[in-house]
Parts: structure tokens; C-alpha cells; sequence
């Protein structure tokens, strides 16, 4: 499968919350690294800690998290997407965009780097408390 193939699986698997079969995409060893001061900022390892990032998304959002596809640059070994992320925060919608950079090897995701496009808001919404 080619590199930009494997991203875009990802994606729909995810968006579909088929998380089992979505990580199933990373290699044992790939780490996710997420910015920023929330609880899910660091970095999670192997296809357990990925796992643990999407949920908490979820959770932390009230389920209301997600992702919609608006870009996408294969560059050699990497992919870059923009993504626009919905999720509600203290009952009202918010809206960011976010750019990953996953690194591909031996058609597994081994990292993904994330920046976020409004930082503060991202960790607002992950946050344990709001309001």
C-alpha cells in the first residue's frame, strides 16, 4: 500500500471508530508525540499508547471529537494532513485545524507528530475540567 493509501485508510478507519483495526496501521514501536499543556500532551508509545490518545480524545470530549480530511501531502517517506477537528467544549461547538506528519516505514505508520492550529483551544477541550 502506498504511503498516502496507508494515511487515508487510517483516517476512515478512525472516523468510522474502527480504533482496533486503525492502529493495526502502526508498527509496534510507533510513537505519537501531541503538544501542548492538556492531559493528552506527550508522547504515547507502541500501538497500546496510540490507542490510549484516540480514546481519551473521545472521552475528553464527551464523544463529540472529530476529524475531517482537508489536506494531504505525501513527501517521500511522510505524509502531512490538515485536519479539521470538531468537538464541543463546556456544550458549544469548537473547531481547529490540526496538521499531522506521520513517518512511514515498510508500509507501517512508525510516528506521528502533531501541532496543533490553536493550541490553547486544543487544551481547553482536553482538559479534565472545563469552564
Amino acid at each position: 500500500m502506498e504511503n498516502e493509501q496507508l494515511v487515508r485508510r487510517l483516517l476512515e478507519l478512525f472516523g468510522r471508530r474502527e480504533l482496533d483495526r486503525a492502529v493495526a496501521l502502526f508498527g509496534e514501536a510507533a510513537e505519537f508525540q501531541v503538544p501542548g499543556s492538556s492531559v493528552i500532551s506527550g508522547t504515547y508509545r507502541g500501538r497500546g499508547g496510540v490507542l490510549e490518545l484516540w480514546r481519551r480524545q473521545i472521552e475528553l470530549s464527551s464523544g463529540s471529537f472529530q476529524t475531517k480530511l482537508v489536506a494531504l501531502e505525501p513527501a517521500g517517506d511522510r505524509v502531512v494532513v490538515g485536519i479539521d477537528i470538531t468537538a464541543e467544549l463546556d456544550g458549544e461547538p469548537v473547531s481547529w485545524r490540526r496538521t499531522v506528519t506521520y513517518r512511514i516505514s515498510g508500509d507501517l505508520i512508525v510516528q506521528a507528530t502533531c501541532v496543533e492550529g490553536d493550541q490553547s483551544l486544543a487544551d481547553r477541550v482536553f482538559a479534565l475540567k472545563h469552564g
